[in-house]
């Protein structure tokens, strides 16, 4: 694989951690105990739902254009560097603490993602 494909990979990963980052700060504005239609109504109009809807959407280009191009048994396991990549944005932009324990799990992600990427 070419450094372009590691570079899409990361770049999708990055969009995907960034929309579950929207999808969480835009989830505290939904209203819940009013009934669906108040629920529906206020995702409906949550830019941060939409941003976060976005940043979902956009790395199935990506993907779709990676599939072409690369075995599937390689490339799907690449994209577990999107669990690398959202504690450190839940960490910045979401003010959230990581266990020791997950960073445990993170540390075997890496290992993973570096073992698949080698092979």
């Amino acid at each position: 694989m070419t450094a372009w494909t590691y570079l899409l990979i990361l770049f999708g990963s990055t969009l995907t951690a960034f929309g579950g980052i929207w999808l969480k700060r835009g989830a505290s504005a939904v209203v819940l105990d009013q009934g669906l239609w108040p629920m529906a109504r206020t995702a409906a109009f949550n830019l941060q739902l939409l941003f976060g809807l976005i940043c979902y959407i956009l790395p199935i280009g990506i993907w779709i254009y990676l599939l072409r191009a690369h075995d599937l048994s390689k490339i799907q396991p690449l994209l577990a560097v999107v669990y690398v990549i959202t504690p450190i944005f839940a960490i910045f932009f979401l003010h959230e603490s990581v266990s020791l324990m997950r960073w445990g799990g993170i540390f075997f992600i890496i290992i993973g993602v570096a073992l698949v990427s080698q092979s």
